[in-house]
C-alpha cells in the first residue's frame, strides 16, 4: 500500500510528466491483477474502478473539479475498499502490506 500512495503523491506533484503517469497506472494495475488471481473478488473492483477511471478522462476530463471528484469517490476509493477487504482476508498478503 506504500507504494500506491508514493506513486499517487509523485504523480500528483508532477501531473503533467507522462512516464509517472504510466508508473502509477501500471503499479495499479499491477497490484490488481496479482491480488485477483488470489481474490477473485478484486476484480469486481477493478474492472469497476477501471471502467469509471476511462469514462471519467473521456467524458468529464474538461470539467476538472468534477473529474476530481469522481476519480477519489469512484476509483480511489473503491480500491481502497478492496485493498482493506484483502487485509481483512489475509493481512500478511506480501505484495500490498508489510508483515
Amino acid at each position: 500500500m506504500f507504494i500506491i500512495a508514493i506513486n499517487g503523491f509523485l504523480f500528483h506533484s508532477f501531473p503533467k510528466n507522462k512516464f509517472l503517469y504510466f508508473i502509477d497506472f501500471a503499479t495499479i494495475f499491477f497490484l490488481y491483477i496479482n491480488s485477483g488471481l488470489k481474490y477473485l473478488f478484486v476484480f469486481n473492483y477493478a474492472i469497476f474502478g477501471l471502467v469509471v477511471f476511462l469514462l471519467n478522462i473521456y467524458y468529464f476530463k474538461k470539467y476538472k473539479i468534477l473529474c476530481e471528484m469522481i476519480h477519489v469517490l469512484f476509483v480511489q476509493w473503491v480500491g481502497l475498499y478492496a485493498i482493506i477487504t484483502v487485509y481483512e482476508k489475509d493481512n500478511c498478503f506480501p505484495l500490498l502490506f508489510f508483515c
